[in-house]
């Protein structure tokens, strides 16, 4: 059985507060990765401060990995990347619910959270 390697990124939501004995920062959002520990220490302590996106073990067409969380854009077309019944996939219009290894040919353009003008403007033309 091959090891699948488990990753997560985290959003922290805008206007969030922390405190230290060097005084108070707002951190107005800011993307974590994994790998930044001592940020994951306090952020598990307050989940309603911070959105939590894990890998979704899926390589855009320019080997970049996909999160969950993610925009991404195939032609024309852009989609969410959301996990559902243990699957991370899409949601179309036209077939309903599809898990993302179905997909091919697709690009990471950003996230739902630090740039949500890249899915607001579709989802009102077009639910996808």
């Amino acid at each position: 059985m091959e090891k699948r390697e488990i990753k997560f990124r985290i959003w922290e939501k805008p206007g969030v507060l922390l405190s230290s004995s060097e005084g108070t920062t707002d951190f107005k959002g800011k993307m974590h990765l994994q790998d930044d520990w001592s940020f994951w220490g306090y952020a598990l302590k307050r989940p309603e401060e911070y959105e939590l996106m894990q890998l979704a073990h899926a390589k855009d067409k320019n080997h970049k990995d996909i999160y969950e969380g993610d925009v991404v854009q195939k032609g024309k077309m852009r989609y969410l990347i959301e996990l559902r019944d243990g699957c991370f996939g899409i949601f179309t219009r036209h077939y309903g619910w599809e898990c993302l290894s179905k997909w091919s040919n697709i690009e990471v353009i950003g996230n739902i959270y630090e740039n949500p003008e890249l899915f607001k403007a579709q989802k009102q033309r077009n639910y996808v």
